[in-house]
């Protein structure tokens, strides 16, 4: 059977009512016998049977199977089972209070607003809307004045008992359901916008991580695509060349030797240019000059190092950056400068080489330039 959807926090509040009405008729009302001296108003089997009936309500709220079998109909059930024991404990006070030598408090318990009718009403409030409370109200009004139209009213008791009496009682019952519902129905408005807050929230830390692993990937697509220009740059670069030479060899070994040995001594320097330039590159993949020196530190190593692989007269006016820059931006500017000076050193056949970077606050200026052939 499909459960119901429980408020939170009403089970607990109504284990709590039940077992405090419990402990009054087991344990509260004999202290105030011993105390007093005086017996108990109802019989000991009247309270045994009013403990047994509302204790049948609290095994019910604390086995969890029963409320899984009866599914929606399992707080109702509760619910009537504390009213039919408070309508048997009204019918055996009314009994006692349509007596000649009632008491007042006989009296009282007999014709006055129940507190145990009021708690079961907010209960019903609680989870439920107002017409269920105003269906409730008018269930437990029409039994009460049923059972005090049958029974023998006093005439000690004058016009105290009487129709209008009830309704007040009602309305009293009734103002107390609409507030209680009132403020269940905005806690739980209040808890639906909350859901959907939370449920948007984790719809946009959903886009943002999707929207981080795409960045990854770009970054990291970028990145190889990096390595591969590097490698073409240095490996492939040596390796054709070297190729050629030793074909060049093969082919001169048997004509002209001594030719073919200044070819082989060229490719072995083919070989080791290339090697030294591998090492670089990949030095240059392993280390993070920017997170290491920062962008301007960075540059000036680059320049440095550009220069003197291609024995260049450097002009060098990188100064410290007065503004801060993102990490993509000075990522993008070193790139461009790196890519520039490797352009210098292999292609550019230049003898001197200038590298400047200027920043402001709207502008950033990066100016490589060499006397070579463009």
């Amino acid at each position: 059977m499909k459960l119901a959807k429980l408020e939170p926090g009403l089970i607990p509040i109504f284990r709590l009512l039940i077992g405090y009405w419990m402990l009054y008729w087991l344990v509260i009302s004999p202290i105030v016998w011993l105390m007093t001296g005086r017996p108990g108003v109802l019989a000991s089997w009247q309270y045994a049977t009013l403990i047994a009936i509302q204790g049948v309500a609290f095994t019910l709220l604390w086995w969890s199977a029963a409320q899984r079998r009866l599914g929606r109909a399992f707080l109702p059930v509760v619910i009537a089972i504390c009213t039919f024991s408070f309508f048997v404990e009204k019918r055996w006070f009314l009994i006692l209070g349509t007596a000649p030598e009632a008491t007042q408090g006989e009296l009282l318990h007999a014709f006055g607003v129940r507190q145990d009718f009021v708690l079961l009403l907010l209960i019903v409030a609680w989870q439920y809307r107002f017409r269920y409370a105003v269906l409730y109200t008018l269930l437990i009004s029409g039994i009460e004045w049923l059972m005090v139209l049958n029974a023998d009213t006093p005439d000690h008791l004058g016009a105290a008992i009487n129709s209008n009496s009830l309704i007040t009682r009602a309305i009293i019952y009734l103002l107390v359901g609409y507030i209680v519902t009132g403020l269940m129905s905005r806690q739980r408005q209040q808890r639906r916008q909350l859901e959907t807050a939370n449920q948007r929230q984790a719809e946009s830390n959903a886009k943002l991580a999707r929207y981080a692993a795409t960045i990854e990937q770009l970054s990291t697509s970028r990145e190889r695509n990096r390595l591969a220009r590097e490698l073409h740059d240095t490996l492939a670069h040596s390796l054709s060349a070297l190729s050629v030479q030793l074909e060049a060899v093969s082919a001169l070994w048997e004509v002209d030797p001594a030719a073919a040995r200044k070819m082989l001594t060229q490719a072995d320097e083919t070989t080791r240019t290339g090697l030294a330039e591998a090492r670089r590159a990949l030095q240059a993949l392993r280390a993070a000059p920017l997170e290491e020196s920062g962008l301007a530190l960075a540059l000036r190593d680059a320049a440095r190092a550009a220069a003197k692989r291609g024995d260049l007269s450097l002009d060098l006016d990188v100064p410290e950056l007065a503004t801060a820059l993102s990490p993509a931006v000075e990522q993008g500017v070193y790139r461009i400068a790196q890519e520039a000076l490797e352009n210098v050193v292999r292609h550019a056949r230049a003898s001197r080489l200038s590298v400047k970077l200027a920043c402001t606050v709207a502008d950033l200026e990066l100016s490589i330039r060499d006397d070579g052939l463009g």
